[in-house]
């Protein structure tokens, strides 16, 4: 069930992403494939719509650009998890609740999305 899924995602992310992200382990892009390939089937990592597992997932990649080791090109491989990290931070709540983070995204969608940058 979906709150079953949205668990294992978010001990996923403990364990197995957020680790490798804060020490810029080269496993981190082993990680961001099983992002890649779970997004290949849907536009969220659980079904249709929104959950904890993509506020989780998405809380630990925001920060990606801000990490100087990641040089802010890892994610550029990863269409699909780049996309999906931008409609995560497009959300209401992450403009209202963290647009320090929102500023990170380096993308040039996201640097051109005239509606986000004007709730910033």
């Amino acid at each position: 069930d979906e709150e079953t899924a949205a668990l294992r995602w978010s001990v996923w992310a403990r364990n197995e992403l957020e680790p490798n992200l804060l020490a810029m382990d080269p496993e981190v892009k082993r990680a961001i494939d099983v992002i890649e390939g779970q997004l290949g089937k849907r536009q969220w990592l659980i079904g249709k719509r929104f959950t904890v597992a993509d506020i989780n997932i998405a809380g630990a990649l925001a920060w990606m650009p801000a990490i100087p080791a990641s040089e802010g090109d890892v994610l550029r491989a990863y269409p699909r998890t780049t996309a999906w990290l931008e409609r995560c931070l497009a959300r209401p709540h992450s403009v209202r609740s963290c647009p320090q983070v929102v500023m990170l995204c380096k993308t040039p969608s996201c640097e051109n999305d005239k509606a986000l940058q004007s709730k910033l």
